[in-house]
């Protein structure tokens, strides 16, 4: 899949975006290198206000779908697993409102590719669906959950 050509400049843009720089593109557990990406990341983007983070996450959501529907056209496969927008964007949700910690940033990491991998109800059905939609919406599915047991467990302690 690395040997994947272009034939349009809007194609590696496309690309570029839903492999997040071309982390989609690492042989082994790409989808984990796209989440560890996405910790990182989201630790510089957390002091900016909530309504900036969920924004931005709401827009690559959309954008993701968009490129990763004209990536699985052109590579002619669904949800190749060079695909990593969708990890980042479900990490982010994660990670939402989550104290700036680096244990708590470990756990919601863990959470989430733990539900990412399993795909509980209605991540599975949801990965079904056509296109982009299907990418995208299972690991916003999976970041929920992560979301809701980073939240229920800061709540218990």
């Amino acid at each position: 899949m690395s040997g994947l050509t272009t034939e349009h400049w809007t194609d590696k843009i496309h690309l570029g975006f839903v492999t997040v720089g071309g982390v989609g593109f690492l042989p082994v557990a790409p989808g984990t290198w796209g989440s560890l990406i996405a910790v990182i990341l989201f630790w510089f983007i957390e002091p900016l206000p909530p309504y900036l983070i969920i924004g931005a996450i709401v827009l690559l959501l959309l954008l993701g779908a968009w490129s990763s529907t004209r990536i699985e056209k052109f590579a002619n496969l669904t949800d190749p697993g060079l695909i990593v927008i969708d990890e980042l964007v479900g990490m982010w949700i994660s990670l939402l409102f989550v104290p700036r910690i680096f244990v708590l940033y470990l756990f919601a990491f863990l959470l989430f590719r733990i539900f990412d991998i399993v795909k509980i109800a209605p991540a599975k059905q949801l990965q079904d669906l056509h296109g982009g939609w299907g990418v995208m919406l299972d690991d916003v599915v999976a970041g929920i959950y992560a979301l809701i047991l980073m939240h229920l467990g800061l709540f218990l302690l």
